[in-house]
């Protein structure tokens, strides 16, 4: 009897003691007010974007990835409500995988709305606050911090930009082509590494994103005591006093399908040896053909080609391994600021079809 009573209770098994009821914050106490330039009728303060606040994202612009842990209606926990240098990198880092890399521009966009200051024009504030005039090098790095902990810039990045350095070093051209300025920061980058009495021409569409090149290129050196501008809008800067030995930039502000048939008219340029592109992906094949039918391309000229594995240039590199004009090869990298994505620049060699 002992036996079956212990098999089969006669008495109900003790209830389970209920947990405390735990009460839910406030939304607003969970989540701090921003302390940057977020906030309506505020000015933008670029100190305060070396920590900067994350703004609470929509579902459309993918706010309800809880992989980040972003809802809609705010940030889950604390420690991710605010990251720093640290975390946002490790954010960047994984960028690629969430549902937020295919809504770049409209973050972006958000962003400048929010703040009522376009990305660009904040960027070049960090740069102004924490970089060092007259020091390319060290404005680049700054550009590069800004993208690693506050927002991603569309620039060549600096694992890709050694490889444009390495090949500026050993091709040594006289005459450089730029087509897509954005914030300058190629334009630094090229400019430093060409030799003295060299030409650099640029060519950006967009007049909001050449006033903030204008300002960069000034700040990297070739400000009031080291430029002479003239009517063609050329930053020139001293290369050790000597006359003739210096490397001159030109800032051309227009669409490439209608500057590139106007560079030797208009520009004075003849042929060009290295061109660097770095603007509008699907404009690539394009303006490699006006270059080829104006014959601004000289004789073994180098033509670099950003981002043609992510986003991708299919056609521009189709064109360019069948045509027979050009010898090409890709150098593996990554997309900037993100690691995780691989990407590419492609080099070509013009033959002019021999």
């Amino acid at each position: 009897e002992e036996k079956n009573t212990a098999l089969h209770p006669t008495s109900s098994p003790p209830s389970r003691k209920a947990a405390p009821s735990r009460e839910k914050e406030p939304i607003s106490e969970q989540r701090a007010a921003p302390t940057s330039g977020w906030g309506e009728g505020r000015e933008w303060d670029a100190c305060a974007w070396e920590r900067p606040v994350l703004p609470v994202l929509p579902a459309a612009l993918g706010g309800g990835n809880k992989r980040e842990g972003i809802k809609a209606r705010g940030v889950r926990g604390s420690s991710r409500a605010r990251l720093g240098t640290r975390g946002h990198t490790e954010h960047n880092q994984r960028w690629g995988t969430t549902p937020a890399a295919r809504n770049l521009p409209q973050l972006s966009r958000f962003g400048d709305r929010l703040s009522g200051v376009p990305r660009e024009q904040r960027a070049f504030q960090y740069v102004l606050t924490h970089a060092i005039p007259g020091d390319p090098h060290h404005i680049l790095h700054t550009f590069d911090q800004w993208s690693y902990r506050c927002e991603h810039l569309s620039c060549v990045g600096p694992l890709k930009g050694k490889i444009v350095e390495r090949l500026l070093c050993e091709r040594a051209p006289r005459t450089v082509l730029e087509l897509g300025t954005y914030c300058g920061y190629g334009t630094v980058l090229m400019a430093a590494a060409m030799p003295a009495g060299a030409h650099l021409y640029t060519v950006e569409p967009n007049p909001r994103h050449a006033s903030v090149a204008e300002k960069v290129i000034r700040l990297a050196g070739f400000d009031e005591q080291k430029v002479s501008r003239g009517p063609a809008g050329r930053w020139q800067r001293g290369a050790g006093g000597a006359e003739g030995g210096s490397t001159q930039v030109e800032l051309i502000v227009g669409p490439s399908e209608e500057v590139i048939p106007q560079l030797r008219a208009r520009h004075g340029l003849h042929n060009v040896d290295f061109v660097f592109m770095d603007h509008w992906k699907r404009c690539y094949l394009r303006d490699l053909k006006l270059l080829e039918e104006h014959g601004l391309l000289a004789d073994r000229a180098t033509v670099l080609a950003d981002n043609v594995v992510f986003p991708g240039a299919p056609h521009f590199l189709q064109y360019a391994k069948t045509c027979g004009k050009y010898r090409c090869r890709v150098h593996r990298a990554s997309l900037e600021y993100c690691r995780a994505i691989p990407d590419g620049i492609a080099e070509l060699c013009y033959t002019g079809g021999r």
